[in-house]
């Protein structure tokens, strides 16, 4: 349930909502996959404190990265 909660809102435009997850779940998104930093490091995702969003360069590796979240 929750990799698929991720990958779902991050196929939308809004992207993964921290706070939200966190109160769905009782868990951090970035607790729960570590390799998001990964991600925003290699420029595949963005986080503006609140949300991580796919990048252009995200969204063509997309099938790829939400493996991690299976």
């Amino acid at each position: 349930a929750l990799g698929e909660a991720a990958f779902l809102a991050l196929r939308t435009r809004e992207g993964l909502a921290r706070e939200p997850f966190l109160e769905e779940f009782g868990t951090s998104p970035e607790e729960r996959w570590p390799a998001l930093e990964e991600f925003v490091r290699a420029g595949w995702m963005s986080f503006d404190g609140r949300r991580w969003q796919l990048t252009t360069r995200g969204w063509l590796l997309s099938d790829s990265l939400f493996e991690h979240f299976v």
